[in-house]
């Protein structure tokens, strides 16, 4: 199948996630509360009332259940049904390499955050329960690893080759949708956030270089 993005590529799009992470990353040591967060997530709020975002109330509720889809107990839960159907279905090493990344990742996600133990935002009330720290976000990176993870997966063992915009393009909505989630409930800086996605997309492409099938490493 030609539908795989290719080595070169891959480096490329690695490279240039790291240096967006590492950028953020200085960026947000060095001033740890950019004006440009602070103004977002101000902006997502009622000015009267910074403990009430905007819209009605049923988007707010609709954002807990959003953000619900990146906690890690739920991707942990949908990498192990999938890991658990691919080795059922014959396809055992793919389900280690999904099982082995997924955990890793989350290792590396935590060790992250452990490592910058950036604050959470303080400007506004929190519209659901935190337990670490802020920098990453790790409903944005786990999100953006896990769901991608599976997209590739999916591309691999396709033969449709239109296939790829759709689970790609569902991949991303939804890492979007999380990301923003965290945004509007007021637990997360959107640097966090674009820092998950950077250091995701990194892991991914590195994942997809490293488990790519012999057939198509020419």
């Amino acid at each position: 199948m030609r539908h795989t993005l290719q080595p070169v590529t891959l480096s490329i799009v690695a490279a240039v996630a790291l240096a967006v992470f590492a950028g953020l990353a200085w960026w947000v040591i060095y001033t740890p509360v950019p004006g440009l967060d602070e103004a977002i997530i101000k902006g997502l709020r009622h000015a009267n009332d910074l403990a009430d975002p905007i819209g009605p109330g049923w988007l707010e509720e609709g954002m807990r259940d959003i953000t619900a889809l990146g906690s890690n107990w739920a991707l942990l839960y949908l990498s192990a049904i999938s890991a658990a159907w691919l080795a059922i279905t014959g396809r055992g090493k793919m389900a280690i390499q999904l099982g082995v990344g997924i955990l890793a990742a989350l290792a590396v996600t935590f060790a992250l955050k452990h490592g910058f133990t950036r604050p959470r935002p303080d400007l506004v009330g929190h519209g659901t329960r935190v337990f670490t720290s802020s920098f990453p976000s790790a409903h944005a990176m786990m999100s953006f690893i896990t769901y991608f993870t599976l997209a590739v997966i999916i591309i691999r063992l396709s033969n449709k080759p239109d296939i790829r915009g759709l689970v790609f393009g569902l991949a991303a909505l939804t890492t979007l949708l999380i990301g923003f989630s965290r945004i509007y409930l007021g637990v997360h800086w959107p640097t966090d956030i674009l820092s998950g996605w950077a250091a995701g997309l990194v892991w991914v492409a590195v994942w997809t270089q490293l488990t790519r099938p012999a057939k198509q490493m020419q």
